[in-house]
């Protein structure tokens, strides 16, 4: 290493430009690094090259490929890249180091995506009758609702319901149709969407992608599917479209944030926390709740976005509260929902 001294440094001490990393002392000592000589480059390829043929020679039907890729790297190793050699490396990285990975989007899109539409069980409008509306807005409007079985017969939409029909309620929400309507094959062709009616139709892709994917259907609202009305039944107009998720809770973020639960966040610290902290302070527990609350949310966040799903909608009004101690989003939102266990939580 050369060094260079001079006595001109900060509080009297010695000041040196080095030929190692750029670092700055506090004596005010100040180093470079020194440019690595061409012979070393040159030497840096051409291992790289032999190590590609090595990878060729048992790489079979790709060693083509390989040589080729290889041959881009040792270019770039040398320093001396060429533009063909660039745009097949940045395409390499685009293929196989972004997240979320284009790759298996598409095997979703084109291969997954049909075969579950294909397997997936037929919901018709005959399968529900309509109860309370829930709300709504510029893309549809959503009810609560009963799945039917063969035992209900007619079940009226002010009857109050058995604990048994209770455990089949389902939110169903109506798509808002407009003059736009759903161009063909829109979502292959990835453009955006225009209007109320494309909104559902990739509201529907969404959900049925978190729905294939186990890591984060798991923390997510239970998707059961979409129709299109081909009668006129049990509240439910002909040819109108639905997208149905199951019923999570009658509770949400905001009822426990504005008192309707009780004192907050005591009205939740227990099926949040799943356990006892009475012998705790005050302040622990409320921050233990309030820590809880926000980790669920944010690590069901970070599954939506693993899979390249924006939320675009959270807010305390559109998150459920179960009593499990989950909290997951509103499904009639945008995106589907956001949930973590207790049990992971508290690992």
């Amino acid at each position: 290493m050369q060094c260079h001294t001079s006595s001109k440094g900060r509080l009297g001490t010695s000041q040196r430009a080095c030929s190692s990393t750029l670092v700055l002392h506090r004596s005010g000592t100040k180093c470079r690094q020194r440019a690595v000589p061409i012979p070393e480059l040159a030497s840096i390829a051409t291992s790289v090259e032999s190590i590609v043929n090595e990878l060729a020679s048992h790489a079979g039907p790709l060693q083509p490929a390989v040589q080729v890729i290889g041959g881009d790297v040792a270019s770039v190793a040398a320093l001396s890249p060429t533009l063909p050699g660039l745009a097949r490396l940045t395409g390499l990285w685009y293929l196989l180091g972004t997240k979320p990975n284009p790759l298996l989007g598409m095997f979703d899109f084109f291969a997954l995506g049909p075969i579950n539409k294909a397997l997936d069980r037929k919901i018709q409008a005959r399968d529900f009758v309509l109860r309370d509306k829930l709300g709504g807005g510029n893309f549809g409007v959503t009810y609560e609702a009963v799945r039917l079985t063969d035992s209900d017969g007619t079940l009226s939409t002010r009857k109050p319901l058995t604990p048994e029909q209770k455990q089949r309620r389902v939110v169903m929400k109506r798509v808002n149709l407009d003059r736009v309507g759903v161009r063909n094959n829109f979502l292959k062709a990835g453009t955006m969407a225009k209007g109320a009616a494309e909104s559902g139709a990739v509201e529907s892709y969404m959900c049925n992608k978190i729905k294939r994917n186990p890591v984060v259907a798991g923390r997510c609202a239970a998707y059961l599917g979409e129709f299109e009305a081909e009668e006129g039944t049990n509240g439910i107009q002909k040819g109108t479209q639905w997208l149905v998720w199951k019923f999570e809770s009658d509770s949400t973020l905001g009822d426990a944030l504005s008192g309707q639960l009780g004192t907050w966040p005591e009205d939740v610290e227990d099926i949040m926390l799943g356990r006892s902290k009475a012998n705790k302070p005050l302040e622990k527990r409320e921050a233990a709740v309030i820590k809880a609350v926000l980790k669920q949310v944010m690590k069901g966040v970070l599954r939506l976005h693993s899979l390249g799903i924006v939320h675009r909608d959270i807010k305390p009004e559109n998150l459920l509260i179960t009593v499990n101690g989950e909290v997951s989003s509103q499904p009639e939102l945008p995106m589907a929902a956001a949930v973590a266990s207790v049990q992971e939580l508290q690992a």
